[in-house]
């Protein structure tokens, strides 16, 4: 059975004062496999360095189940802090760039206690949560065929995996005619645990990503991760 991994492309971080040149709303609906269904609320504030994304995500009841914030380096992807609580579980998930390398803690739920550990900055590490904006500043090569590698910083493992970013074709989302962007390990042993990801961006703006599938960051009622989609608006 395939182990999954919560790629959640929304993590997050503490915010930290500076003045804003732009903000990016977003709105994410999120329809899993088991039926439950979930919103995501959210903004990016690019700075001249610096970009913080806040994101919360809300229960058809309307609750807030999650708090996500990040700081990252605009032109790198590369997370400053970043911080993620689930009020339904308790588990929480935090990085602090220490210069040379990242430390990060893990919090599985209420009653466990903290895991962490330091990993050492060897090449360009980033997070789920800003994989969107990693391929965004990649897409070229990626729709020009070039596979493009990116390492992953999870820390529900405490570890980084390599995975590559490919282009797989075309497909049509909500009427719109969409590049298909693939998201997988690149060890073909580990492909056998970790289920592949899919992103769908606009074929005529490919800076526009409309779907997201694959392993989501809300649980089941039991706490079980859970598959399916997010559903994507701009403004």
């Amino acid at each position: 059975m395939k182990i999954c991994y919560r790629l959640s492309m929304f993590l997050l971080l503490i915010l930290f004062s500076q003045s804003f040149a732009d903000v990016k709303n977003f709105l994410g609906e999120v329809y899993t496999e088991s039926g439950l269904s979930f919103q995501y609320k959210g903004c990016i504030e690019a700075g001249d360095k610096l970009a913080v994304k806040k994101n919360i995500c809300y229960d058809e009841k309307g609750n807030a189940i999650i708090d996500e914030r990040t700081e990252y380096n605009e032109s790198t992807c590369e997370i400053v802090n970043l911080m993620i609580q689930d009020f339904n579980t308790g588990k929480i998930e935090m990085i602090v760039d220490k210069g040379d390398s990242y430390l990060v803690k893990y919090k599985k739920n209420h009653s466990s206690n903290f895991k962490e550990t330091e990993i050492e900055k060897n090449g360009l590490i980033i997070h789920p949560t800003v994989l969107a904006m990693y391929m965004q500043q990649n897409m070229d090569a990626i729709l020009h065929g070039e596979g493009v590698g990116v390492t992953l910083l999870l820390p529900s493992r405490l570890t980084t995996i390599d995975f590559i970013i490919t282009h797989k074709g075309y497909k049509q989302i909500e009427g719109l005619s969409c590049h298909e962007v693939v998201l997988e390990p690149r060890s073909v042993l580990i492909r056998q645990f970790v289920n592949p990801i899919y992103f769908y961006v606009k074929k005529d703006n490919p800076s526009v990503l409309v779907k997201y599938e694959g392993v989501l960051a809300p649980t089941d009622l039991q706490g079980n991760s859970q598959k399916g989609q997010i559903l994507f608006s701009f403004n």
